[in-house]
This record gives structure tokens, sequence and C-alpha cells, in this order.
């Protein structure tokens, strides 16, 4: 499937929201392990950091299968 500029926001966008994601999930062990109390508090953060990730990757599936739906120009004037 070809990419379209659409495509590459979205996919920059799940890269993104994954990078963000991790940070926080290694921020979060690190203050575990030092037994920082605001531990809690971050947890928060890393659901929302999850969300955004789950709703970035939705958007892209969602894209990419109005593609699948569109016919390609080879199969339309093969049609016609």
């Amino acid at each position: 499937m070809k990419s379209c500029a659409d495509c590459v926001m979205l996919e920059q966008r799940l890269f993104d929201a994954s990078q963000c994601y991790v940070g926080l999930i290694l921020q979060q062990g690190r203050m575990i392990r030092a037994g920082n109390p605001e531990v809690s508090k971050h947890g928060e953060l890393v659901r929302e950091a999850r969300s955004s990730r789950d709703f970035a990757a939705q958007d892209l599936l969602a894209h990419r299968r109005e593609h699948d739906q569109l016919p390609s120009p080879a199969k339309a004037s093969a049609t016609m």
C-alpha cells in the first residue's frame, strides 16, 4: 500500500505517542525502584499516554481501512 501524506502524519503521531508512553513507563520504573512517593501520581500520566497511543493507533488503522475501500487506479481502469 502506498502511503499518502495523512498516513505519514498518522504514523508519526503513533510513533511519538509510543515514545512518550515508553518513556513514562521507564521513568515510573525508576521512581518505583527509588521509592519515590510521587509514583502514584505518575500512574495517571502513564494511563493518559497509553490512551493517546491507543487512539493514534485506531486513527491510523481507520485511515488505512479507507485506503482499502477506495479503488486503486489500476483496478478502476481495468474495469472500464
